[in-house]
């Protein structure tokens, strides 16, 4: 009668601590899962994924604005070579003059903290602005 029921026991321990086991792995791997895809998600909004509404985020639109200062400095001669990186860049621009360089300077900082998500970039309005009247000053 012991032996029948230390079998009985041990079986019955073993398949509980296989079945345990298995939901234990199985729950571990369920919110390993959930874990990565919030982080996931949340990463691409920190790095300026695309939102669902539409709208430009703001490595797009910081993107864009660099772009538009690298477009123009390229039509006075002035390009950015593929190599260099954007504060390499800026040494490149003696030939402008100080309002123009100061604010080739300040757009480029705020692309570099808009696109690599630093703090102090500033606003899009602010981007805008500046990308306007660097091309009203190199104009003049």
């Amino acid at each position: 009668n012991q032996q029948t029921f230390l079998t009985v026991s041990a079986t019955f321990l073993r398949e509980g601590m296989m079945g345990f086991q298995t939901y234990f792995l199985e729950t571990i791997a369920v919110l390993i899962g959930l874990s990565l895809l919030i982080a996931v998600w949340r990463r691409r909004d920190l790095l300026g994924g695309r939102r669902g509404d539409g709208m430009v985020s703001n490595v797009e639109f910081a993107e864009h604005c660099y772009g538009q200062m690298l477009s123009h400095l390229a039509a006075k001669g002035i390009v950015k070579a593929p190599h260099q990186t954007p504060n390499e860049f800026l040494d490149e621009l003696s030939a402008l003059n100080d309002r123009s360089q100061r604010l080739a300077r300040e757009l480029t900082v705020s692309f570099c903290c808009l696109r690599y998500g630093k703090k102090g970039g500033g606003s899009r309005q602010e981007m805008d602005e500046r990308l306007r009247l660097l091309k009203e000053s190199a104009e003049a």
